[in-house]
Parts: C-alpha cells; structure tokens; sequence
C-alpha cells in the first residue's frame, strides 16, 4: 500500500505535462456530449413498473385510454359584458390553437375537453330527447337553460356564474411532454397578451414543468452568486489566485465529467440530480482546501516545490482517499432505491465526488508553479485561536452540555418530522401555479385527481346495475376531502329525466348504451371515456382537493373498502397521479430510513478499518449521526416537510460533514505518532485542521445562502439547509471529536 501511495505521489509531480493534456481532452469531449443531456421532472417516471399502483395504472390503460393532461383555467373580468356563447367560441378558437401544436412532427394533444365541446340531451326530436352541440347555439338563453339543465356535466368546465372556464388538454404519449407543454405555454402567452391576463396552465402533468423551468433559472443565476461568493472568501484567506482558482477549477471539471456520463448514459436530469453542482461545490472544495493548505504550510517552511507536494501528499492521501470513500458511501447508498430519481441521484454524486478526488490529486500541482512569487511570504491564516478551542472544550463543561442539549431537541423533534407529496407546496403563495390551484379548487372542487374502475363479471346494462353505481356515486360525493365526482351519470340522469322523470330509467339505459346520443360530430363516443365497449368495467374520476400532507392513498384505499363491503363481487381498482405521488412519497421515506442505517454503518466499518481502530472509526462517526439528527429535527421544528427535493438534505450532511471528522482524526493520529501526547496531539491538530474546516464551512456555506433569494421554495430550503449541514458538520467535528477522543484515552489510561 504504501508503495502504491509513493507511485501516485511521484506521478502526480513528474507527468505534469500529460496530465493536464489528458484532462483538457477528457473535459472537452465530456463538455461536448453536455449537449444530449435531457430533461425529465415528471414523477410517474421515476416510479418503478413493479409498484402495485404502476401496475393499477397500466390495468386502467388497458380498459380506458387515460394520457397525461393539462389544465387550462380562464376567468373573465367581473364586469365583462362578453355573450356566454362569444366566451364559448373564444375558448374554441384557443382549443384549436392547442390541436395544431406540433413536436417534431408530432402532434403535441391528442384531444382538448372544454364546455364547447360538449353534446348535451335536450328534449326535442323524434323519440322526445335529441343532443345539442354547445358550441353551435348562438342564442344565450337558450344555451344557458341547456348548461343549467345539465349542470352536473357542464359544471366541470364551467362555473355557475359563468365567469370561470376549464379546459383540458390531453398530451400525446409518442410527443416529447417538456416541448409539447413549452409549446403551449407560448400559446398561453398569446392569449395573455390578447386581453386574458387571469388565465392559466395548471395540473399534475404541469406543475412538473413548472418545477423544471423555476429550478434551473434560479440555479443558473444563484450558483454562479454563490461560486462569486466563495472565490471572494478563498482571496481572502490566501490572497493568491492561483488558491481561488484551482479549487474552482476542480469542482468545475468534476461537474462537466458527471454531468457528461450521464448524458451519454441517456440519463436525464431531474429535480434531484440538477442539484449534483450543488453537493459537489462543498466537497471538491473541502479537498482542494486541504491540500492547499498543507501545500502553503510546507512552502512557508521553506521546501521547494516538490517537496512541498511530496510531504502534502504524504500527510494527506490517506484521509483524502477515506473522505472521498466514506462520502461516496453517503451518497450512493441511494442507488438502493426503487425510484430511479433518487437511485441516480445518488449514484452520480458518488461518482463525482470521486471525480473530484481524483482531480484533487492530479489537477492541482498543475496550477502551482515551480517559482511561484509569494508562496512562501505569509503564514495561513489561523481563524480561530487554539485557546478559545482549549476553553470550549476541555477547561469548561460547555460541549459537553451543548452535546446534551442537542441529544435532547433530536429526540424530542425527529419523531414530528412530516412527509409532504404535494408539489403544489413547492410554488410561492403568489405563483401562477398557486393562483389557479385555488381558483380551480373554489370553483371545479380540487386539482388532485384519481380514478376508480369497477369491474363486474356480468354486464352493467340494466337499470339495478347502474342504480348500484350511482349509489357509489352519490357516497363518494359525501366524503368532505372530494370536491366533485366526474362520470357518466349526468348524461344517464339527464336523459331519464327527460324519458321517464326519474334520475335512472330501463329506457334511459338502453337509450345511451346503444344509440349514438352520445357520439360527437368526429365519430368520437364520448361514453369510452367511461364504460368499455363489454360494459364490463367502469370509470369513475374524483376530483380532490389540495389539501397539504394529506394521504390520497389512504382515501382511495377507504373508497373500495366501502364499495367491496357492499358488493364484494366487484373488482376495484384506484390509480392516478395523486395515487402515484403518495406512492412516491411512501417509498421515498422508506429509502431515506434504509440508505441512512445502510450509509452509517459502510462509515463507521470504512473509518475503523482505514484508522486500525473501532473506538477510532465509531468516535469519527458520531459528530456525523448526531449532526443528521439535529438538522432532522431542525426541519421537523421549522415546519419543513421531506418531500422530493428535501429528502437530500440529511445525507448531505452526512456526506459533506464526514470530511471534516476524517481529517481531523487524521491529523490527531499524524501528531501521535510525531511523539506528542493526547492532550498535545488533540491541541495540535486543532490548530492544524481548525482553520481549512472552519472556512471550508464559510467559504462554501455562506455562498449557498445566496440561494435563500430564490423565488422556488425548494431552493430557498435547499441552500438554507445545506449551510447548515455544514455549519454543524463543522462544530460538532470540531467541539465534540476532540471530547471523545480525550475521553477514550481517559478511560484507556484508567
């Protein structure tokens, strides 16, 4: 091993030359394929097909023909004196805006649904009861006396006061979904611009869009303010830019080479790994400053510059191969998740931090010079003075009641954190996405929908059969958590009403099952949207409203109980979005308690082999593990929810925080063996590692509150809570390390 260690130290001096060659060809080429990279934020795609609800959507498809959509939401001035039948056509001239989207030669919707296209029964004709085209009356009143009539139906696009107007837009599976919604959201610009301020895309399938589109502007202009921030802190502390650049330097090759792999491994980007610069940002640092300063610290002892590296390396190579070992570990134990979201996610940090060891090694003498002016005219900087560190800990109780204390809030607040699978929580209250969720709440019942399938071996085609399913209807509709139901029996009801003058009639039956009441002018049937051609299966569509953290599995689940109790017969089968999201969710907190035992134990059996020691590997361990349930209970405290972004953030404390205990006991372990006693050797180390940690912490932590000025939520936590990961990775390393190592030699000696 050791010899190995000399090889890589000699080669990462001597073949300066062809190192920087073969990086500048490996960037270019990696930087070149950056181009490839896709984006996809839509949840359902993260979820693995084996899932049981995966499996309750793909039996639904095979029934009903069920395409992602989206929600188009209008409203009219109050004191607009616009004809309802001229809103009617304004609405179906932007339907056909929509239909003539086109992605890459693909038609972007497959259908658009408003109230225009609805074929209503009215009573007339031959047999009592004929269909009226919405879109086609021009005389208001007539046509509002057939909305009114049939308000259970027109109700779902438009509101009783007729100011507020839905539509819904049905994407076509085999076009590209980012570029069919971009697409409509310039069509929605149009409109807009066109006299229609207050109108709006929404719905599961946008949100996502909405979520991809927020993150990336905010990340695109608040990481380079954080980047700005950290060069000005590095300038600072070195006051030599060739300190701030090669640092940089490294994070920024490394995130080129992920990001490059994953695009040509065909993987795309998400909400979760689109944040990969920002986990990469403190860790490739935390190396590079390392090494950096050890590197000063020789030259100031006047070693020329291979010496200089050589001792660096010597001292180093050790913690830096087990801090990028231990970080890997912290990260890629999410590759045991079913989501494929988190599972790339974790394994592309891991892969980067690797990356960045990798450079920190070979990169960085390439950025020194041989007669570098000034290297060796100032001493590092000492931040903090080893005395305050002597107080702190060992003269007065004070870490030992701050370890308490922390032990204590971790208990009392880790148990009430929440799980949050409601992406409408992730949009500022004033957001386009908030506003038409609470319009569209108000007035249509929810924007939080799933569907119920009801299958029977004999055929519903009388009258008692379809009795029983209103019945279900009707105590759906009961539950407060359901704002309205969609189905066929407002058609069934209206026409039994105009036959027989009772909500469900043989001859109202009969009637819409096989005639063409319900076909529209293109051949269409709008019936398939509800019952199979056997008319063995039936669908009925909730719609829910948003309520935050609440569980629309468990509705679903209490749903065909109720159903199951009183016709056991039946086969029940719930699947849809919010159904997909809970599930998510459910296998999100499942992954989190895993890959944490998981990630816990590959450290703490990482560091006792590295450092020969199980007193060694635990006591480097714990700062870490107490450090993860403080931040979890400060989220719990504050009210923050783990959802699909924040789910990160506690193994980035273990995977950015593990760093500073490993070069710290490094350092501890060098000074020991150097001759000096315990308390000496703790002192020393202090001293030595106190400084590169401490700034490591402001240099990078700081630069990440600039992402607080996000207008995206999930960013605003994200940076927020990654600084403080740093933050207490940094003091509980600092304040209680040292207090279990003191304490081990203590009882050792007694």
């Amino acid at each position: 091993m050791k010899k190995i260690k000399e090889k890589i130290i000699l080669a990462s001096i001597k073949y300066r030359k062809f190192t920087i060659v073969a990086i500048i060809l490996l960037t270019a080429f990696f930087a070149y394929n950056l181009k490839n990279i896709q984006v996809d934020n839509n949840a359902a795609n993260a979820i693995p097909d084996t899932l049981e609800q995966m499996r309750d959507v793909e039996r639904l498809r095979e029934k009903f023909h069920s395409p992602y959509s989206i929600l188009l939401m209008t409203q009219f001035d109050d004191n607009d004196t616009t004809p309802l039948n001229e809103k009617i056509a304004i609405l179906g001239k932007w339907a056909e805006e929509f239909s003539q989207i086109k992605v890459d030669s693909i038609s972007g919707f497959t259908g658009v649904a408003y109230i225009g296209a609805l074929k209503v029964p009215v009573k007339g004709g031959m047999i009592g009861i004929r269909t009226l085209n919405l879109s086609q009356e021009k005389d208001d009143e007539r046509l509002r006396q057939a909305i009114q009539d049939n308000f259970a139906l027109t109700g779902s696009f438009m509101s009783a006061d007729e100011k507020t107007f839905l539509m819904i837009l049905y994407t076509n599976d085999k076009a590209n979904r980012p570029k069919t919604i971009t697409a409509a959201m310039n069509v929605l610009d149009e409109i807009r611009t066109s006299g229609h301020p207050r109108t709006y895309i929404t719905g599961a399938t946008a949100t996502s869009w909405y979520m991809s589109r927020d993150m990336n502007k905010d990340l695109s202009t608040l990481l380079p303010v954080s980047v700005l921030i950290a060069i000005a802190l590095l300038y600072w502390m070195f006051r030599n830019w060739r300190c701030v650049v090669a640092p940089i330097a490294v994070v920024s090759i490394a995130v080129i080479w992920t990001f490059g792999i994953m695009s040509i491994a065909k993987i795309p980007l998400n909400v979760l790994t689109s944040v990969i610069p920002l986990i990469l940002l403190p860790v490739g640092l935390a190396g590079s400053l390392h090494i950096i300063k050890s590197y000063r610290q020789n030259r100031f002892d006047n070693l020329d510059f291979d010496a200089a590296w050589t001792k660096t390396y010597r001292e180093l190579l050790n913690p830096i191969f087990i801090a990028a070992v231990t970080t890997f570990f912290g990260f890629s134990s999410f590759t045991i998740s079913s989501l494929s979201w988190t599972r790339y996610f974790g394994f592309f940090t891991g892969l980067g931090v690797v990356i960045a060891l990798f450079l920190s090694v070979f990169f960085l003498p390439i950025c020194f010079a041989r007669k570098e002016k000034g290297a060796q005219d100032k001493a590092p900087k000492q931040l903090i003075p080893l005395s305050v560190f002597n107080t702190l800990i060992f003269k007065t109780p004070f870490s030992k009641i701050l370890l308490v204390l922390v032990i204590i809030f971790s208990i009392i607040f880790v148990p009430k954190i929440t799980f949050d699978s409601n992406p409408i929580s992730f949009f500022k209250a004033d957001s386009d996405v908030r506003k038409s969720d609470k319009i569209i709440g108000e007035q249509f019942g929810g924007t939080r929908f799933f569907d119920i399938m009801i299958e029977s071996q004999t055929p519903f085609t009388d009258s008692a059969s379809w009795q029983a399913l209103q019945d279900v209807v009707d105590s759906i509709k009961q539950i407060p958590e359901v704002g309205s139901v969609t189905s066929v029996f407002p058609v069934l009801n209206r026409v039994s009403e105009i036959l027989r003058g009772t909500p469900i009639s043989e001859a109202a039956v009969n009637l819409m099952l096989n005639s063409n009441l319900t076909k529209n002018d293109n051949g269409t049937n709008m019936l398939d949207a509800f019952i199979t051609p056997d008319r063995k299966a039936v669908k009925i569509t909730l719609i829910c409203k948003n309520i935050p953290l609440y569980n629309y599995t468990n509705l679903a689940k209490q749903i065909e109980e109720k159903i199951l109790l009183k016709h056991p017969d039946w086969k029940i089968t719930a699947s849809g979005e919010a159904l997909l999201i809970d599930s998510m969710i459910e296998l999100l907190v499942k992954t989190q308690t895993y890959s944490l035992l998981i990630t816990f134990g590959l450290i703490a059996l990482s560091l006792i082999i590295l450092f020969r020691s199980f007193y060694l590997g635990i006591f480097s361990t714990l700062p870490i593990v107490i450090g993860a349930c403080f931040i979890a209970g400060v989220m719990a405290a504050a009210g923050v929810s783990i959802n699909m972004v924040t789910v990160i953030v506690v193994n980035c404390c273990i995977g950015i925080g593990i760093d500073y205990g490993i070069h710290f006991t490094s350092s501890y372990l060098r000074f020991k063996r150097s001759g000096n006693n315990n308390m000496q050797a703790l002192l020393n180390a202090l001293q030595d590692k106190s400084t590169v940690i401490i700034f490591n912490t402001l240099a990078v932590g700081v630069g990440f509150l600039a992402l607080c000025l996000s207008n995206f939520p999930p960013v605003r936590t994200l940076g927020f809570f990654i600084f403080l990961s740093m933050t207490i990775g940094s003091v509980f390393s600092l304040l209680f390390l040292p207090m279990f190592l003191n304490r081990k030699e203590k009882v050792k000696n007694n």
